[in-house]
C-alpha cells in the first residue's frame, strides 16, 4: 500500500529508526506539507498519515485511491472525519502514548516554580554565590509539594497519571466535579469537590480537559478572581481553554503566583499577550514529546496501519 506521511518531523525528527516500525518501500515521508502542496503529494496515496495537516473534504475527494487516514496524535480535529466516514474511509488515531511524558512535564514546571530552579541558577551564573559570605542563600523561599493541594480539571488517563506523581510527593489531590456527570474514582484518598471548595482549597490547578464549546475560555476573569492569589495554574491540554488576555492581566496584577503553560491558543504564537510576562512559564507544546512517548506513538501508528492491511480497524474514531 502507498503510504504518505504529510508532516512527520514532530513525531520523528530523526532520532528514531523508521525501519523498526514501517516497511519503508511503501512509505513516502515529508517533513512538512502546506495546504497548497497537499493534493499533489497525496493524490495517489492509499493511506495518509497526518499529525496536523488538514485533511478536508476537498483533499479526500482528490485522492481516488484513499482507503484510510491515520492521525499521529490523539486529537483528530484536523480531519473531516464525518465526511471520511460517509466515503467509507476510517480515521484512526493514537491515544495514551504520552501520559507519562506529560505528567512528568507538569511536575517539572511546578517544581521549577516552588524550588525557584531558574532563579537560583541564574544568580549563580551571574556570580552571586562566589561573593556570598555564607555557604548558601535562599532569599526566594522554596516550598514542599507535601504541603500543597493539587486540583484537577479533567481526570482522564493524563490527569490520573499526573495525580499519581503528585501523590508520591505527599500532595493532597482533589478533582473538580462536573455539573452533569458522575466521576468514578477508585482511589479513596482523592476527593471530588464542588466548584466553591475546589477554588478555596487548590494551591495548584492542573487542566487536562479537551477543548470544546463548554471549555473554550473556561479560564476567564471570573475563574481567575476565584482562585488563591498564591495559586499556580498549569495547562498542558489546549490553549483555547484559557482567555489569554484575562490571564495576562491577572498575572501582571499578581492575582495568582504563576502560570505554567505548554500550549497557547495559536501555535507558534503571534503577538501573544502572555509572552514576556515574568511569572508565566511557557514551553513550546512539547510536554508530550519525550523520545519514549514518540516511540510509543510510532508503534501505535504502525500497528494501526498493519491491522488495517489485515482488514481490522484499531482505534477508529469515525
Amino acid at each position: 500500500m502507498k503510504i504518505v506521511f504529510t508532516d512527520y518531523k514532530t513525531m520523528n525528527p530523526g532520532d528514531i529508526e523508521w525501519e523498526k516500525y514501517f516497511d519503508m518501500q511503501d512509505v513516502t515521508l515529508y517533513e512538512h506539507t502546506s495546504q497548497e502542496e497537499l493534493v499533489e503529494r497525496v493524490k495517489d496515496a492509499e493511506i495518509i498519515v497526518s499529525n496536523k495537516t488538514i485533511i478536508n473534504k476537498e483533499t479526500i475527494n482528490a485522492c481516488s485511491q484513499l482507503k484510510c487516514v491515520c492521525i499521529s496524535a490523539t486529537g483528530f480535529n484536523n480531519v473531516d472525519s464525518s465526511y471520511a466516514a460517509s466515503r467509507g474511509i476510517p480515521v484512526l488515531n493514537a491515544a495514551n502514548y504520552s501520559d507519562a511524558s506529560v505528567a512528568q512535564h507538569v511536575l517539572a514546571m511546578v517544581l521549577n516554580v516552588l524550588n525557584k530552579i531558574a532563579y537560583y541558577s541564574n544568580t549563580v551564573h551571574k556570580g552571586r554565590w562566589e561573593i556570598n559570605r555564607d555557604f548558601t542563600y535562599y532569599d526566594e523561599p522554596i516550598e514542599e509539594l507535601s504541603s500543597k493541594t493539587v486540583g484537577f480539571i479533567g481526570f482522564g488517563s493524563l490527569g490520573k497519571a499526573t495525580a499519581k506523581l503528585f501523590k508520591s510527593f505527599g500532595s493532597k489531590i482533589v478533582v473538580k466535579e462536573y455539573p452533569h456527570r458522575v466521576l468514578k474514582i477508585d482511589d479513596e484518598s482523592i476527593s471530588v469537590v464542588d466548584e466553591k471548595t475546589f477554588f478555596e482549597q487548590c494551591d495548584i490547578i492542573s487542566i487536562h480537559t479537551p477543548l470544546n464549546e463548554n471549555t473554550k475560555d473556561m479560564v476567564n476573569e471570573d475563574f481567575l478572581n476565584r482562585i488563591k492569589q498564591s495559586a499556580i495554574l498549569v495547562n498542558t491540554s489546549r490553549g483555547g481553554v484559557i482567555n489569554e488576555v484575562h490571564l495576562a492581566k491577572a498575572l501582571k496584577n499578581r492575582k495568582l503566583r504563576a502560570a505554567c503553560l505548554d500550549v497557547l491558543s495559536s501555535e507558534p504564537p503571534v503577538d501573544n499577550p502572555l509572552v514576556g510576562i515574568d511569572n508565566c512559564y511557557i514551553t513550546p507544546h512539547q510536554a508530550w514529546a519525550s523520545k519514549q512517548a514518540r516511540m510509543r506513538l510510532m508503534h501505535i501508528v504502525s500497528d494501526n496501519i498493519e491491522a488495517f492491511k489485515k482488514g481490522k480497524e484499531h482505534n477508529r474514531v469515525n
